[in-house]
C-alpha cells in the first residue's frame, strides 16, 4: 500500500490533488445522503407516532368517557386508562430523544464537512454517524428502556382493560 492512500484521509482540502478531491467529496455526498435519509426517517417516525398517540388517546378517553354512564367506574378501567396513558407520554419521550440524537448527529456531521471545506480540518476529523457501540451511551439506553416499559404499558393496559371489561 503506498503512503499517500494512507496519509490522504490526514490532508486538509486545499492541499489535496484532484483525485483524491473527487474521492473525498463523493464521500462526503454518500455520508451526507446516508444522515439526511436517517433525519427523514426520523420525522417520519415522529409523524406516525404523534399520529398514533393522538388517536389512541382519543380512543381510550372516548372509551372511558363511555364508561362514565354506569354508577360506578369499574378500577380495571381506570388502572387501564392510566397504565395507557403512561405508555402514551413513555411513546412521545422516545421520539422526542429520537429526533434530537437523530437531529444532534446529523448537525454535527454537516460543521464537520463544512470545517472540512473550509480548509479548517483535515477529513479525518469528521464525525460520521456509524453504528457502533460507542454511540450507545446512557441517554440511549434510557430511551430503549423507555420504549421497553411502553410496549409493556400495551400489554398490561389490554390485560386491565379486558379484566375490567369482563368483570
Amino acid at each position: 500500500m503506498e503512503t499517500g492512500q494512507i496519509n490522504w484521509k490526514m490532508k486538509q482540502l486545499a492541499i489535496m490533488n484532484e483525485a483524491e478531491k473527487n474521492f473525498v467529496i463523493s464521500n462526503i455526498t454518500r455520508e451526507a445522503d446516508n444522515v439526511n435519509a436517517l433525519y427523514l426517517g426520523c420525522l417520519e417516525r415522529a409523524i406516525k407516532s404523534l399520529f398514533f398517540l393522538n388517536s389512541g388517546g382519543t380512543v381510550t378517553i372516548l372509551t372511558y368517557i363511555y364508561n362514565i354512564k354506569e354508577p360506578s367506574i369499574n378500577i380495571f378501567i381506570e388502572i387501564s386508562l392510566v397504565i395507557f396513558l403512561l405508555g402514551l407520554i413513555l411513546v412521545f419521550n422516545v421520539v422526542v430523544r429520537d429526533f434530537y440524537y437523530v437531529q444532534r448527529k446529523s448537525l454535527e456531521f454537516h460543521g464537520d464537512v463544512r470545517k472540512f471545506l473550509l480548509n479548517n480540518t483535515p477529513f479525518s476529523d469528521i464525525r460520521r454517524f456509524q453504528f457502533s457501540l460507542e454511540l450507545v451511551d446512557k441517554q440511549t439506553n434510557l430511551t430503549i428502556k423507555l420504549g421497553e416499559i411502553s410496549a409493556y404499558c400495551v400489554v398490561w393496559g389490554v390485560f386491565f382493560g379486558l379484566l375490567g371489561y369482563l368483570l
